[in-house]
C-alpha cells in the first residue's frame, strides 16, 4: 500500500521505526555524556551560568525523553497493526478456502432427469444455507478490513509537521526532523 506524497509503505514504516530506535539508543549515550560534561562545566563556571546550563540540559533531556516516548508509542502502534494484519490475513484465508471448497460443491448444470434435478436442488439449497450462515463472518471481515485499512493509512501517512522550538535543534536535527512520529493530530 503506497500513499501519495511523503507517505511510507507499511514495511518502510516498520524499517524506519527500527532504524529510529537504533538511532535513539545511540543518542541516549550521547545525552548521558553531555549531562556529565554539563555537570563538570557547571562546577567550574560562575553561579549565574550554572542555573542556565542546568536549565538547558533539563530542557534537552525533556525533549529527548518526549521524543523517546513518542517513538515507543509509535512502535507499539505499528506492532499492534502488524498483529491485526496477521489476524485479518488468516481470517481472509479461511474464508477464501471455504469459498473455493463451496464452489467445487456447486452442481454442474446439465440436462438431467427430475430425480437428479431434485438432488441438485437439495445441494444448492444446502449451499445457500451455508452462504447465509457465513454472512456475519463476511461482514465481520469487511469491518475488520476497513478498520485495518484506516489504521494502516493513519500509520503510514505523513504527520503534520510540528514546528520545533529553537532549543530542540541539536546539530540541525531534533524531534521536528522526525515528524512522521508525531502524527497525533489525526486520531
Amino acid at each position: 500500500m503506497r500513499q501519495k506524497g511523503l507517505g511510507k509503505t507499511f514495511n518502510e514504516l516498520s524499517q524506519l521505526m527500527q532504524a529510529t530506535k537504533a538511532e535513539m539508543d545511540e543518542h541516549a549515550s550521547d545525552l548521558e555524556t553531555l549531562q556529565t560534561l554539563s555537570k563538570e562545566l557547571s562546577e567550574i563556571s560562575p553561579d549565574g551560568n550554572k542555573a542556565q546550563i542546568q536549565s538547558k540540559m533539563d530542557n534537552l533531556s525533556n525533549i529527548f525523553n518526549t521524543f523517546k516516548d513518542t517513538v515507543k508509542e509509535k512502535e507499539e502502534e505499528v506492532s499492534s497493526c502488524q498483529d491485526q494484519l496477521g489476524e485479518f490475513r488468516s481470517a481472509a484465508s479461511t474464508l477464501t478456502k471455504w469459498l473455493e471448497e463451496t464452489n467445487e460443491k456447486v452442481p454442474v448444470v446439465q440436462p438431467s432427469s427430475e430425480k437428479s434435478l431434485e438432488k441438485d436442488l437439495q445441494i444448492v439449497t444446502g449451499l445457500l444455507d451455508e452462504w447465509t450462515s457465513k454472512g456475519p463472518a463476511v461482514q465481520d471481515l469487511n469491518s475488520k478490513g476497513s478498520a485495518l485499512c484506516s489504521l494502516i493509512t493513519f500509520l503510514t501517512s505523513p504527520a503534520k509537521t510540528k514546528t520545533p522550538s529553537k532549543s530542540a535543534h541539536t546539530n540541525g536535527g531534533g524531534p521536528g526532523s522526525h515528524s512522521y512520529l508525531t502524527n497525533k493530530d489525526k486520531k
